[in-house]
Parts: C-alpha cells; sequence; structure tokens
C-alpha cells in the first residue's frame, strides 16, 4: 500500500510538471530584443494590415513570411470589444506582446494594452506605433 501511494505521488508530480506551468512564458526586458531585426506579425486581418504598414516604414526591421524566419515575434490579440451605446461604434482594448524564443520557451521581451476605436485596426496601430518608439529609445 506504502508502494502504491508513493507511487501515486510521484506520478502526480511528475504529471504536473510535465502539463503544468511549463507553457507559461518569462518575463524579459527590452533588451531581449535589441539588435534583432527579423520579426514575425500575429494579429487579426484588419490588425495586421494596420501593424504592417507602420512597420514597413521602418527600415531597421525586416518582416519574414515565415515563423521559422524570425528572430522576434510581435502578436496583437483583442481583448475586448464594447458598443459605445447609440452611436453603433465599439471601442477595441488590445494587447500588444513583443517576444523572443530561447530554449523553447517563450521570452516576453515587452508588452502592452490599450483602447482604441473599434475599426480598422485602431487599437493595434496605437500599439505598434508605441512598440516603435520604445524600440527607438533602446
Amino acid at each position: 500500500m506504502k508502494t502504491a501511494t508513493f507511487l501515486l505521488i510521484g506520478l502526480l508530480v511528475f504529471v504536473g510538471r510535465t502539463l503544468g506551468q511549463n507553457d507559461l512564458p518569462t518575463i524579459g526586458t527590452f533588451d531581449d530584443i535589441k539588435g534583432l531585426s527579423k520579426g514575425y506579425v500575429v494579429a487579426d486581418n484588419e490588425s495586421l494590415k494596420a501593424m504592417l504598414k507602420e512597420l514597413k516604414k521602418q527600415p531597421a526591421f525586416t518582416l519574414v513570411d515565415k515563423h521559422d524566419d524570425a528572430e522576434f515575434f510581435l502578436e496583437y490579440k483583442t481583448i475586448s470589444r464594447q458598443p459605445l451605446g447609440l452611436t453603433g461604434g465599439t471601442t477595441e482594448t488590445g494587447q500588444l506582446d513583443a517576444y523572443v524564443r530561447r530554449d523553447g520557451k517563450k521570452v516576453v521581451a515587452w508588452s502592452q494594452s490599450t483602447t482604441g476605436g473599434g475599426f480598422k485596426g485602431d487599437t493595434a496601430h496605437r500599439l505598434i506605433e508605441k512598440f516603435l518608439k520604445r524600440a527607438k529609445n533602446k
């Protein structure tokens, strides 16, 4: 009985370590992407268009088509959309993460969220401008 209990506890510890929080990102600093130029962008269609428009103006960055070719990643996600009452418009809260992959782990170098108009990638546009401003000041 003691052996079975010991094996069960060992199995639970192993499963917890294996399936548990191994996929959580590591929090880094902007220095983790300093000097990197090849970026891959992940976003919904309208947000992607808005971000690419700004990034293509920046000679310091090269956008790649395959994530395997990237040195760093920019990932935009919509957190929420809220109606603006009787106007029929919306606001969108979004988050932009800039990260690298190191030893198979995601290392977040910069992350910010903001709220903007819920149209034509407005929130993503605001966030990519903040990222680019930060990149210039690195």
